[in-house]
């Protein structure tokens, strides 16, 4: 039942095998359905509204009086005025619980599970993730395990979006893969908050249902990477390309991904390959390159992993080894 999850007010886990995905949450070893996620993080069955934007005058100093900003609306949680973002007046507010439905309600079709989901960034970003076994894959006695996951956001600026995410088991770097003109930054497809939200959000249902395709199309890249011999000059020549500038925090991130491809986990029996040295870069992506935070450095690596900087310069790592296997 709902209340035998452990939570706390933003992250909700369950795992069977293996810690909460980049420390977020608690580790439960209890599978869980969306109705229980929803019910342990209650802010995501919440619908935020649009609210009237004033502001002052600059042009009439004589009389402080607030005007309605005709173009620009606030995005905020009812119960409590959460601010969220800004937005037009056309953006259709949803809430999470119900994206994550639309597009997530089948997984256990799969044989798949959800294993955690959490609320990130004040509320203003949300997602919900599940364990596919059956879609596991070995790449040269290389695990790698399937999941999926769904992004959302109700900041006026993030849509809602499902990933198929691949995690090498020995070292559990992460990649996220897509299958159309998408392919290079992970997404499978992307929903906006503008028009039949629901209509896209079916669509985007049966994108992810093309999770195979996914999985054969990275096995594919995988391949491709292994046979491709790097001598230690390639490798600098590489670093280089992907990583730019003089600065010391520039060359010591290029160091870092080649001694990651050289001595990371599980990477000997690679060495001296194009996946070698894409796992460093996957490595030092997830677990190198953000160590500090203002605010929840877990959640800060998380989201530089998956859709910010990190996961643009994997995109980029992956374009650059494998150009055929991004082709639209």
């Amino acid at each position: 039942m709902a209340h035998e999850i452990e939570a706390n007010e933003h992250y909700v886990y369950a795992v069977t095998d293996g810690l909460p995905w980049h420390g977020l949450g608690v580790q439960r070893d209890k599978r869980m359905t969306i109705e229980e996620v929803i019910c342990a993080l209650p802010r995501m069955a919440e619908t935020p509204v649009l609210c009237r934007v004033f502001y002052r005058d600059p042009s009439n100093a004589t009389e402080r009086v607030a005007k309605e900003c005709d173009s620009k609306r606030a995005i905020v949680y009812p119960s409590d005025g959460t601010y969220l973002g800004m937005a037009t007046s056309q953006y259709k507010p949803k809430a999470f619980a119900e994206a994550f439905k639309r597009v997530f309600g089948w997984v256990e079709e799969l044989g798949a599970w959800v294993s955690g989901a959490a609320l990130l960034r004040g509320g203003s970003r949300a997602f919900i993730m599940a364990r596919v076994p059956s879609m596991d894959f070995t790449v040269e006695n290389d695990k790698h395990a399937m999941w999926l996951s769904v992004f959302a956001g109700s900041d006026g600026v993030t849509g809602i979006y499902p990933h198929a995410t691949m995690v090498r088991e020995v070292c559990a770097n992460t990649v996220a893969a897509g299958i159309n003109e998408s392919k290079a930054n992970g997404r499978v497809f992307s929903v906006a908050h503008h028009g039949n939200v629901n209509a896209k959000l079916d669509e985007a249902s049966v994108a992810l249902g093309q999770i195979a395709e996914v999985r054969d199309a990275y096995g594919k890249a995988c391949e491709a990477m292994l046979a491709r011999t790097v001598t230690p000059a390639q490798e600098k020549e590489i670093v280089e390309t992907l990583i730019k500038g003089d600065s010391a925090r520039a060359e010591n991130a290029r160091d870092n991904i080649i001694k990651l491809a050289h001595f990371g986990r599980g990477n000997k029996a690679y060495a001296g390959t194009a996946y070698a040295l894409w796992q460093g870069v996957t490595d030092y992506v997830d677990h190198e390159a953000v160590k500090t935070s203002k605010g929840d450095v877990n959640e800060r690596r998380f989201l530089y992993a998956v859709e910010g900087a990190g996961a643009d310069l994997k995109a980029k790592a992956l374009a650059l080894f494998v150009p055929e296997t991004l082709a639209a």
